[in-house]
């Protein structure tokens, strides 16, 4: 007579397959992996009101004036940079870029609150405060998708046999 319950269920060949093919397992991820998977959630939650505009979320004031977009970007920013941080290897290139691009993207919302004088960053006149900040917005964010895509090039290479 069988079990009516098994201990360990066997998948059939062809699953068993593209589940290796696909790079699914059964292992339960390690803490780095899971620091990755967190990472890219926060990436993708905060992402998605960013890219749709979907101004009611973003111009909710928080407690101090910050606005919850700016709070996101900030955070999309942070996280992406935490994901390529967490793919580098003790002193390697990609690491060392990814540290510096996060200490960069820190500064970033400090930044935006001293040139602007305000927590909801509206420059107000022809300074070149302004000009200044939107051009470190914009080089951090293209280093931000150079080290992204850096990151899935580096994971992509690490699986070819």
């Amino acid at each position: 007579m069988q079990p009516l319950v098994r201990s360990r269920t066997r998948l059939p060949k062809a699953i068993q397959a593209t589940c290796k093919a696909g790079g699914f397992s059964r292992r339960p991820l390690h803490s780095k992996q899971r620091r990755r998977l967190f990472l890219l959630c926060v990436f993708a939650f905060c992402l998605v009101p960013l890219l749709s505009g979907m101004e009611s979320v973003l111009l909710v004031v928080l407690p101090g004036g910050l606005p919850l977009g700016n709070l996101l970007a900030s955070l999309v920013l942070l996280s992406a940079n935490g994901v390529a941080l967490n793919q580098g290897r003790g002193r390697s290139l990609f690491f060392r870029c990814s540290l510096i691009a996060l200490a960069g993207t820190m500064v970033w919302l400090p930044l935006g609150f001293v040139l602007s004088g305000n927590p909801a960053l509206n420059f107000s006149g022809v300074g070149g405060a302004a000009a200044l900040f939107w051009r470190y917005t914009g080089g951090f964010a293209c280093i931000t998708a150079a080290l992204l895509l850096w990151h899935v090039i580096i994971a992509w290479l690490r699986q070819i046999p």
